[in-house]
C-alpha cells in the first residue's frame, strides 16, 4: 500500500461499497464507471 492516492472506493451495482488498491498514477475520477476484477489467492479486509 503506497498511501491514500493508491486506494479508491467503488460502489458496485448492488450498492456494496469496496475499497480497492490501484496502481500509482491511476486515472479514475469520482463518478467514473469502471470494471472490477480480482487476481490472487486471498483477499485482505482493510
Amino acid at each position: 500500500y503506497y498511501g491514500h492516492d493508491a486506494m479508491v472506493l467503488i460502489r458496485l451495482k448492488d450498492g456494496t461499497l469496496i475499497k480497492a488498491r490501484t496502481p500509482a498514477g491511476s486515472n479514475c475520477h469520482r463518478g467514473d464507471q469502471v470494471s472490477v476484477s480480482y487476481v490472487g489467492v486471498g483477499a485482505a479486509l482493510l
